[in-house]
């Protein structure tokens, strides 16, 4: 394994373990209600962010197809452009709040700092995906520490001071926004992806190339964001059903969480790796990282067997036994394991420009709403997740199949 490689490791254990530990840290220092409130937005916020994790996808491609100053011309108008459409997006998404959080069950002024993370997360996210596609991997791996170390330190300052969720959110948008002034002095030196108010204003949305780099990333966007906002389907659901514990359905939630946070960390060297010009030589590194994921299962479902009340005392106050909870837990990591295959497989078509990306993701989100929308409150957790693991195991079957299909074949590109 080279150097650069294993300090990228590194460093994305120390984000995933820092992002990982604020929830039961707040779980002990909020009230319940706020605990809660904040976890269903958090959450909120970390599936609608993953929308920018196509951003990152399609970064990626172009610093992988463009030559260094095409790619860093395009990656800038991407910027721009991204910002532009999301202030209008969010403009949009303010003024259906009440709805939306409605939906999550959670008060929708905490709409306002989900909305300024998400802002501040789009030049930070473009210049990981720069970073990224020119395998500058440490460099990588310090944005990710850098945002963890700040919003971890910033929540729990604002947690212990105030004991309020909604005061807690705010003070991590403002982590945000001192993250990315952090990365720009720390790397003033280098040729980052730029932009300016005026540059985001003045971009014309008209011309050919950026309306195809538009279409690009918006059918990019929507797979990603469709399929993200799936992982909160367990969570909102089971809200309304009639004999859920939330409270423990939300700290079993946040157990399996540590299966999307540890998987994540090997996403993006594959995403970085990927060979365009010969894709069948992607199948092998895709077939890893799935067992990767598998082993993540494994390990925490035997780590629960042996220590579970100790592990959930510490974490949560509570001791939950094997007995109680085990099978629930074990269905939800199975749902977490599920849908980042899915994840990395749409990810996968973003960056070698497939269309598969957005039909894939667009039929299985689709049928798990469906599924969730239709089910009774009469339905108990385990059936929920049973119904939504099927669902969602036929997607990941076709999903491979599909990935086969393409990597086997010359790669279409637009």
């Amino acid at each position: 394994m080279r150097r650069s490689t294993s300090i990228f490791i590194a460093l994305n254990i120390l984000a995933a373990a820092i992002n990982y530990l604020l929830y039961p840290i707040l779980s002990r220092i909020l009230p319940s209600a706020e605990y809660i409130d904040i976890t269903v937005s958090l959450s909120l916020f970390t599936q609608m962010s993953t929308f920018l994790s196509s951003v990152i996808a399609v970064s990626i491609s172009l610093a992988k197809f463009d030559k260094e100053s095409t790619a860093h011309r395009r990656i800038a108008t991407l910027q721009a452009v991204i910002l532009k459409v999301f202030l209008f997006l969010a403009t949009g998404f303010l003024l259906a709040s009440p709805f939306v959080m409605q939906w999550a069950n959670t008060p929708a002024w905490f709409a306002v700092p989900i909305t300024s993370m998400m802002l501040f997360s789009i030049p930070v996210t473009i210049i990981s995906g720069y970073f990224n596609g020119k395998n500058l991997i440490v460099q990588l791996g310090f944005v990710t520490a850098l945002s963890a170390v700040l919003q971890f330190g910033f929540a729990l300052f604002a947690a212990l001071l105030f004991h309020n969720g909604f005061i807690t959110m705010v003070s991590m948008s403002i982590a945000q926004i001192v993250t990315l002034v952090t990365i720009h002095l720390v790397f003033r030196n280098s040729q980052l992806p730029k932009t300016s108010p005026k540059a985001v204003l003045d971009i014309k949305i008209r011309s050919p190339e950026t309306y195809r780099l538009i279409r690009y990333t918006v059918a990019s966007g929507v797979a990603v964001l469709a399929i993200s906002l799936v992982q909160l389907l367990d969570l909102v659901t089971a809200q309304r059903l009639a004999e859920v514990n939330i409270k423990q359905y939300t700290d079993l939630y946040i157990l399996g969480r540590v299966i999307f946070f540890a998987g994540m960390m090997l996403v993006w060297p594959f995403l970085g790796g990927i060979n365009i010009k010969q894709l069948h030589t992607n199948l092998k590194p895709l077939l890893k990282l799935v067992a990767f994921f598998v082993s993540l299962l494994m390990a925490m479902v035997g780590l629960l067997w042996v220590a579970s009340e100790p592990l959930t005392q510490v974490m949560f106050g509570v001791a939950y036994t094997f007995d109680s909870v085990g099978a629930i837990v074990f269905l939800s990591m199975i749902y977490k394991v599920l849908l980042l295959i899915l994840t990395v497989i749409i990810l996968y078509f973003i960056v070698i420009r497939n269309a598969s990306a957005v039909w894939l993701s667009v039929i299985v989100s689709a049928s798990l709403f469906i599924a969730s929308w239709i089910v009774p409150s009469s339905t108990s957790i385990a059936q929920l997740l049973l119904i939504l693991n099927l669902i969602a195991s036929v997607a990941t079957v076709v999903g491979i199949a599909q990935v086969l299909r393409v990597s086997l074949t010359l790669p279409n590109y637009p």
